[in-house]
């Protein structure tokens, strides 16, 4: 039967318009987003047969949908239906020629293959369109062609990031959230329950597909036997599920996948450490990545000139120019791309980067291919015209490393919550929740609340569900939690003291989010008794503590109590920090404040002064630091009845903020100069 549905009939048989092949919209086979398969099949009523269902399932595997039309006024009409897909063709030879001339200027047309009996009956005519990807006779044939389009759009719809040299054009969200679950990923101790857990999944989103559920049950039965580079250039689901992951920023599918993007990231590093462990600088060698760039990505590169890319994925490279070459030309004839040759400079002996040679590990041995972990960073050095009509270009990137100085425009953000004392899952609950996914931190504590014995790590669970919620808004179900994580660490021994002060502390911010005062200094007390028995007298989170007091006391409009928690905490600052540290100042400031508020400005202007004096000082300077000193300044030269230096102070501020005519400190800077020149008239 397969014979019938690859001859090149002549005549049709009309009956239907057109089937919808796909019964879900899956994340398998190589997963084209919106991507439209349509067959134009005049034997479509045969699909009881088994030989047109196989074809299906083979086609449904490349592609989301499958759609079939056995006439020519089906077709043409499905054509004219078509919004938002991307769309490829196969269709009779006999048909071809009269309507690729109609069709081929489609801009959602991505792609025709031409099935027939006779090939060289279509060869000539077919060269004159590039569109027409290839002329077959066999139908498994097209499955390898569309296998590799369906693999080159993978690699052209890469999400890439963006960083200039200086500033002003920043497009890195993408990479700053795949870094930090990247660096998260790194910190947990993954277990075989994990890759369970995924293998589960797996079976769920391919469910119905026999091919995906054999190559699930290879996965599960030999993950172990071989490499984690072996399973990612496999041809089965885990390459194209991981860059759909990557790609489209799905967190869900990302963290499920997380003990996998480990095991590659270390594998690289290993082979990393083999084969460049003792490389020179004249072993700079060059690499090449072929591919299409959609015109928005491409205007940014232009843009981003001696700034920064980073490729938000585990990034595939070759060493054979010709081939990469090959790959960005084709990707030119989708007049949505850009075909781009990027002319990648690697030098092993600065790199901190981890890359290596995947050749003799990988399941595909053709090529010399190199392999970047996820987020690498590259300059952008050059970017040339290599082709007349300005679709091809050459763009020349140097491999930074960790030392880079414009490193950090791209990372300000990106690790503010990898902190040391929070790993592992917590970890990843506090950036789930940075990120608004709170159920799914909420389903991760609570999965981890019920598998652990640890009495220390259920009140630890509790306090990190208590931060949610505060950080929700919600004080009293965070109160609530907290209070849960105290019934626990009271019943341990003496040393989880400091757990139950750190609870304390969190329960007394509630309180005071809450406007209790009263119950929010109780709690920040009690907290101070402990840690005051448990700490060396010169620990940081005793200032911190003190802090945390006079704030309440402020509030209170207690300004000398206040002003006595906050000198203890610089009592303790000089004791332990450099006379000049920064946050020294933050101190000073509050000292300051208190000054002001109990009208003694003398004393006020001497604490401000000391702070401005070290804000000065500090390498790199602060501007925002010093803004910050300015404002103090303003605002209490208005009150010592000088509206000249206030305004004087509050234009620099301005100028060190960056000028606002709708800021409260323009505003303040124009009461203070209408004060001024008041004054002046009188």
């Amino acid at each position: 039967m397969l014979a019938k549905l690859n001859s090149d009939k002549e005549t049709s048989k009309v009956h239907s318009a057109s089937k919808d092949i796909s019964t879900c919209r899956r994340t398998n086979g190589y997963m084209i987003e919106n991507a439209l398969l349509i067959w134009l099949n005049y034997y479509v009523d045969e699909e009881d047969n088994d030989v047109y269902r196989r074809t299906i399932k083979n086609l449904e595997r490349i592609m989301n949908r499958v759609k079939t039309c056995n006439n020519n006024d089906s077709f043409l009409q499905l054509l004219d239906s078509i919004q938002n897909e991307t769309v490829f063709i196969v269709m009779p030879g006999y048909f071809a020629q009269d309507t690729v001339p109609i069709i081929h200027t489609k801009s959602y047309l991505d792609s025709i293959y031409i099935l027939c009996g006779d090939k060289g009956k279509h060869q000539k005519w077919a060269k004159q369109w590039a569109k027409i990807k290839g002329i077959f006779t066999q139908i498994p044939s097209i499955y390898e062609v569309l296998k590799e389009t369906a693999r080159q759009w993978e690699e052209n719809a890469i999400s890439i990031s963006f960083s200039t040299i200086n500033g002003e054009y920043i497009s890195n969200e993408h990479w700053e959230q795949l870094d930090n679950l990247k660096e998260i990923f790194l910190t947990i101790d993954f277990e075989e329950k994990q890759i369970q857990e995924f293998i589960y999944y797996c079976r769920q989103e391919f469910a119905g597909d026999d091919y995906e559920q054999k190559n699930i049950l290879q996965f599960e039965q030999e993950y172990h036997n071989r490499t984690p580079i072996w399973w990612y250039t496999n041809e089965g689901f885990v390459y194209p599920m991981l860059n759909f992951a990557l790609r489209t920023l799905n967190i869900n599918m990302i963290i499920r996948m997380g003990f996998f993007i480990c095991d590659l990231h270390r594998q690289i590093k290993q082979l990393h450490s083999k084969q460049f462990a003792n490389c020179s600088s004249n072993e700079i060698f060059i690499v090449y990545r072929g591919q299409g760039i959609s015109k928005k990505d491409f205007e940014k590169i232009t843009e981003t000139k001696d700034g920064l890319i980073s490729f938000n994925t585990f990034l595939s490279t070759s060493k054979d120019r010709e081939m990469s070459l090959k790959l960005a030309q084709q990707s030119t004839l989708n007049l949505d791309y850009t075909g781009v040759l990027f002319n990648i400079m690697v030098d092993p002996s600065q790199s901190t980067t981890s890359f290596a040679s995947i050749h003799d590990v990988s399941y595909l041995h053709e090529e010399d291919e190199i392999l970047f972990s996820m987020n690498t960073l590259f300059r952008i050095d050059n970017i040339n015209s290599i082709s007349e009509n300005n679709r091809l270009y050459e763009v020349k990137l140097i491999l930074i490393n960790d030392t880079d100085p414009d490193l950090c425009r791209f990372t300000p953000r990106a690790r503010y919550m990898i902190t040391p004392e929070v790993k592992g899952w917590f970890k990843l609950n506090r950036f789930l929740v940075t990120m608004g996914r709170f159920d799914e931190a909420e389903e991760l504590y609570e999965l981890l609340l019920n598998e652990t014995t640890n009495e220390n790590v259920k009140g630890y669970i509790y306090e990190e569900l208590g931060w949610d919620k505060d950080f929700l808004g919600q004080y009293q179900e965070a109160i609530t939690l907290y209070e849960k994580a105290v019934d626990i660490y009271q019943k341990l021994d003496p040393s989880n003291n400091l757990s139950l002060a750190n609870v304390y502390t969190n329960i007394g911010t509630s309180w005071m989010c809450k406007g209790d005062l009263h119950n929010a200094l109780s709690f920040h007390e009690k907290a101070l008794a402990i840690r005051k028995q448990s700490l060396p007298l010169d620990h940081s989170n005793l200032v911190s503590t003190y802090y945390n007091i006079g704030s309440i006391y402020m509030a209170m409009n207690d300004y000398s109590k206040a002003l006595s928690s906050y000198e203890k905490g610089l009592e303790i600052q000089q004791q332990s920090l450099p006379a000049n540290h920064l946050d020294i100042t933050d101190t000073y400031d509050k000292i300051g404040m208190m000054h002001f508020f109990m009208r003694n400005f003398s004393q006020a202007l001497s604490f401000y002064e000391k702070a401005f004096e070290i804000r000065q000082q500090s390498d790199p300077l602060d501007d925002l630091r010093l803004a910050k000193s300015y404002r103090y300044f303003s605002t209490l030269y208005y009150e010592m009845n000088d509206p000249s230096k206030a305004h004087s102070s509050a234009l620099k501020a301005l100028e060190l903020e960056g000028f606002d005519e709708n800021s409260e400190e323009f505003m303040r800077a124009c009461s203070f100069y209408n004060s001024s020149m008041n004054n002046r008239k009188s």
